[in-house]
């Protein structure tokens, strides 16, 4: 694709395109294009009800759209038209599946292979180790995708046609199946999810599709074999199936994923009983797994944040924080991240210097990976938190100096959860922030979504390593 597009361009051009795009700046450059096109669709009158929109505006919902966040300054269901709907819930298929994705899924549809270039591409917006066979995972991917927000969309007419009519029922479901799945957390409804708190099938449908597509679609696909092979043992499946087990990936990010719903539901219980007193012990224990399961990068609530204490709103940052796993729908650090770094502290507490983690050993690349992603997430945190109070009045730093850090943690998780705007009703904290503090937010939001290592490598030119082994030296540390 990339390759034939590049022959038809001047030689010299083509030189240049070969040694400075590289396929990382590829990638943010679709993502860029993308969300340009978004920004002039929706900054057109036919995307609005009334209100023009703002170019700032525009872009910042194009940007949460495509990079699947869900932080609105605009109210979703009262300012944007059918049209405007439309275009935001396109653009959250896009980048839920990944632009390469689709776009790999449509040149094997029309009978054509995919070029190199374009797999390395696609290999970086997924985090595949290989770039053999992603034509064919990018058609697992297409069917799974479409199956499961499918099902959702189905499950959810039986509940939004009786409240809404056929066609907005419909529609309702077909929009929260879609934002759901890909973890974007956008909703027809000015209140979110809150009108629905008290139903389990909405709550719950929902929660397990964004549930689903933050475990990535390389440990679906590892699961979808594994469970094929476990009935075949059963004899409930006729059909020959190779002995399958679970990769480390898979095994670390099912457990990662286990431990960050059980901890938090139990500190959020703890420190936050009284925000669900009024409810059933049922819709009570249903609540609140809700509530730390749709921070790791979904951002649907069915509550006011407000109304939490500050140490429940310190967990939900940290679970922003790790977001969802690698090639998978949400952003975030990746709990795998997160569980390397947490065997290797382990390891060296122990005063081991080898980390082992489901009986495989992890390199120590990916180790020093691990720890430079999370150390420049901080440093990128504090820069974008520092530049929003630099340039804000002294009333809205003072008013909001909580919500500007949870709003950061937020954008980079791709998350969409906020502690709402004063000056909008309906709308995330962002929506009080001038252009200066959006424009960070969006930027962050980018950053989230195609992961801190990939925009830095992007920012600076890589020199082939040098095959020198250097003689060891002693740094005292601690």
């Amino acid at each position: 694709m990339f390759d034939n597009l590049i022959e038809k361009i001047h030689p010299k051009v083509q030189i240049f395109i070969r040694l400075h795009l590289t396929p990382s700046r590829t990638l943010i450059l679709g993502y860029i294009f993308f969300i340009l096109l978004g920004t002039l669709l929706l900054w057109m009158p036919i995307s609005s009800r009334g209100d023009s929109t703002s170019l700032i505006d525009s872009s910042f919902t194009a940007t949460s759209a495509i990079c699947v966040t869900g932080l609105i300054v605009e109210d979703t269901a009262v300012h944007w038209s059918l049209f405007g709907k439309i275009v935001i819930l396109l653009l959250i298929q896009i980048g839920g599946l990944g632009y390469m994705t689709i776009a790999t899924f449509i040149i094997i549809a029309l009978g054509k292979k995919v070029d190199i270039y374009s797999r390395m591409v696609m290999r970086e917006g997924i985090g595949q180790p290989s770039i053999a066979g992603l034509g064919r995972f990018a058609k697992k991917v297409i069917k799974i995708t479409l199956l499961l927000e499918l099902i959702g969309a189905i499950i959810l007419a039986f509940r939004m046609i009786p409240r809404f009519g056929i066609i907005k029922g419909i529609g309702h479901s077909i929009f929260h199946s879609v934002s759901g799945f890909c973890n974007a957390g956008f909703s027809t409804f000015s209140n979110n999810l809150a009108g629905f708190d008290d139903d389990p099938i909405v709550v719950s449908v929902v929660a397990l599709l964004f549930i689903v597509g933050g475990l990535g679609f390389l440990v679906l696909i590892d699961l979808n074999k594994y469970i094929q092979w476990l009935l075949k043992a059963l004899n409930i499946l006729k059909t020959k199936i190779p002995r399958h087990t679970l990769t480390p990936h898979s095994k670390l990010v099912l457990w990662a994923n286990f431990l960050l719903l059980l901890i938090p539901i139990i500190l959020l219980s703890i420190f936050d009983n009284q925000v669900f007193s009024d409810f059933s012990w049922f819709h009570r224990i249903f609540n609140t797994f809700f509530q730390v399961a749709t921070p790791r990068t979904a951002g649907f609530n069915t509550m006011d944040y407000n109304l939490l204490s500050n140490p429940s709103l310190v967990v939900i940052m940290v679970l922003m924080f790790c977001g969802a796993a690698p090639g998978g729908t949400g952003g975030g650090v990746k709990v795998t991240t997160v569980g390397v770094i947490f065997s290797s502290i382990v390891t060296t507490l122990r005063g081991k210097d080898k980390v082992i983690l489901f009986n495989r050993r992890i390199e120590l690349i990916t180790i020093n990976r691990a720890f430079s992603l999370v150390i420049i997430t901080i440093l990128w945190i504090v820069f974008v938190f520092s530049t929003i109070v630099l340039f804000s009045s002294s009333d809205m730093i003072v008013a909001g100096f909580s919500k500007i850090f949870f709003e950061i943690f937020s954008a980079f998780g791709t998350v969409g959860l906020s502690l709402n705007a004063s000056t909008k009703s309906n709308c995330s904290f962002s929506a009080d922030l001038n252009n200066i503090g959006k424009f960070m937010i969006i930027i962050t939001m980018l950053i989230g979504r195609v992961g801190p290592l990939t925009f830095g490598s992007a920012l600076i030119k890589r020199k082939p390593s040098k095959k020198i082994e250097y003689v060891k030296g002693f740094y005292p540390i601690g």
